[in-house]
């Protein structure tokens, strides 16, 4: 069958409302505080993922991309 390209949507909405959450000014601190300690703890999971991972050719290239993206998007602010 071969592989199948997981799809992420689901991945980037459930870190979407937990921003949502942590940031409503419905939430006491005590939930907020747990919401983001959830999304710590899948920071660090995925942060020791790809340091288990290979690094592939044009990978080094793809992450200067995006970081210089990242520092133009904080330059025009």
């Amino acid at each position: 069958m071969g592989f199948k390209k997981p799809d992420l949507t689901d991945a980037y909405s459930a870190v979407n409302r937990a921003f949502m959450e942590v940031n409503s000014p419905y939430n006491e601190g005590y939930t907020s505080w747990y919401v983001k300690q959830d999304l710590y703890n899948l920071y660090f999971h995925l942060k020791k993922s790809l340091k288990n991972m290979p690094t592939f050719s044009d990978e080094d290239e793809w992450l200067e991309e995006h970081y210089k993206n990242e520092l133009w998007e904080e330059l025009k602010k």
